[in-house]
C-alpha cells in the first residue's frame, strides 16, 4: 500500500470526534500517537503509531539517540524530511585507549537496559500507556561506528531490523511525519539492553509528558505540511 493511501485512512480515524487517541512525548524528540496494537504476556507483536516532530520541538533524550528494536519496524514518510543512520556497535573495554578511537572513527559508549513505567510499576515489558522510560547502565562498554546515512522523504519508506542499531535525525526547520510499525512476525528478539549511551552515566529517566496537541490537532498539522509540499514545486518555477 502508497503512503498516501496509508495517511488518508490514519488521517480519516485520528480525526474523528468518536474515539480519543492519546498523544504524548517520546524519548527520540517526536509525538506520538498510538494507532492500533497486538501485545501478547507483555510482548509486542504489531503496533502503528503515528510520528511527528515539530520546529523547535522537544529534542528528547539527548545522549541516547543510538538504539534498537525488539521487533522488525518500517517507517514511512508521510510528510517533511529525514536520515536514518545505520551504527555498528562492538563491545570493547579498552577502546578509548584505541588510536582510531581519538581520531573521532569510533565512538565510545556503553550498553542500557530499558524500563518502561506506567501506573502498575516498572519493568522491561513493552507498556503501551508509559508514563517515563528509564535506562540503566549495564557496564558493558562498547564502541559506535556509523556504517552508512540514508536520506528519505514524503512518500519514502526503509526498514529496520531486529538487530539492527540505528538512530535519526529530521528537518528542524519544518514538521515531518512519519508511520512507523513494528512487527514481530518479521523479526523479534528479547533483549533487554537496547540503548547505547554514555560511559558515565549511571542510569537516566525520560518523562513522557502529555502532548500540549491532540491526535486531531496534530494531523491536520500535518495535513497541511503536505499540502505546502505538493505546492513547493510549483512556487519553485516562477
Amino acid at each position: 500500500m502508497g503512503v498516501s493511501f496509508l495517511w488518508k485512512l490514519v488521517y480519516d480515524a485520528l480525526t474523528t470526534d468518536h474515539f480519543h487517541f492519546p498523544t504524548s512525548s517520546s524519548a527520540q524528540g517526536f509525538l506520538t500517537v498510538t494507532i492500533c496494537r497486538h501485545i501478547v504476556e507483555g510482548k509486542l507483536q504489531e503496533l502503528w503509531r503515528l510520528h511527528v516532530w515539530l520546529p523547535g520541538g522537544d529534542p528528547g533524550h539527548e545522549g541516547f539517540s543510538i538504539h534498537k528494536h525488539n521487533a522488525f519496524g518500517q517507517s514511512r514518510f508521510v510528510a517533511g524530511q529525514g536520515t536514518n543512520h545505520v551504527w555498528s556497535i562492538e563491545e570493547d573495554a579498552k577502546a578509548e585507549q584505541k588510536e582510531d578511537t581519538q581520531k573521532g572513527d569510533l565512538i565510545p559508549l556503553s550498553k542500557y537496559r530499558l524500563e518502561w513505567t506506567d501506573t502498575n510499576g516498572s519493568s522491561t515489558a513493552y507498556k503501551t500507556n508509559q508514563t517515563s522510560s528509564t535506562v540503566i547502565n549495564t557496564g558493558k562498554l562498547v564502541v559506535a561506528r556509523r556504517l552508512e546515512s540514508t536520506s528519505h522523504s514524503s512518500g519514502m519508506c526503509y526498514t529496520i531490523g531486529e538487530d539492527e542499531y540505528h538512530s535519526s535525525a529530521v528537518s528542524k526547520d519544518r514538521i515531518s511525519a512519519t508511520l512507523f510499525v513494528f512487527n514481530s512476525s518479521r523479526g523479534h528478539n528479547n533483549d533487554e539492553e537496547t540503548i547505547i549511551g554514555p560511559r558515565d552515566q549511571e542510569k537516566s529517566t525520560f518523562v513522557r509528558c502529555v502532548a500540549d496537541k491532540t491526535a486531531k490537532e496534530l494531523c491536520i498539522l500535518v495535513e497541511k505540511a503536505i499540502d505546502q509540499e505538493r505546492c513547493e514545486p510549483v512556487m519553485n518555477k516562477w
